[in-house]
């Protein structure tokens, strides 16, 4: 119920804090059988980037790729600098969303 209307309202910070939630739940669905709310190899870094200020955090499916989101480029930086340190053998990388609807083109 907080997750969309923080999306048109742009509310960042609400609706990271919704999506979290709703991967929570969605996670403790399946804790039996991935040991955890997140993947094992997921869950040490949700929880370091959540400590580390990151506006919403989760995990893609099962796992384990991971992903958070930040207010500005600073936050940015210092979240990819906690996934780097956290997990040097894995990538880490900075993405930003569309924004606008499809474009359809005829050819």
């Amino acid at each position: 119920m907080r997750l969309l209307p923080a999306l048109v309202e742009r509310d960042l910070d609400g609706f990271g804090a919704a999506l979290t939630q709703a991967q929570e739940l969605v996670g403790s669905c399946f804790a039996a059988v991935q040991n955890g709310l997140f993947h094992p190899d997921a869950a040490p870094l949700i929880g370091r980037l959540k400590e580390a200020g990151a506006r919403g955090v989760g995990q893609s499916s099962w796992g384990p790729a991971v992903y958070a989101f930040a207010a500005d480029e600073e936050e940015e930086r210092r979240l990819l600098e906690v996934a780097r340190r956290l997990t040097p053998d894995g990538s880490a990388f900075a993405a930003r969303g569309w924004n606008r609807g499809a474009a359809l083109e005829s050819s």
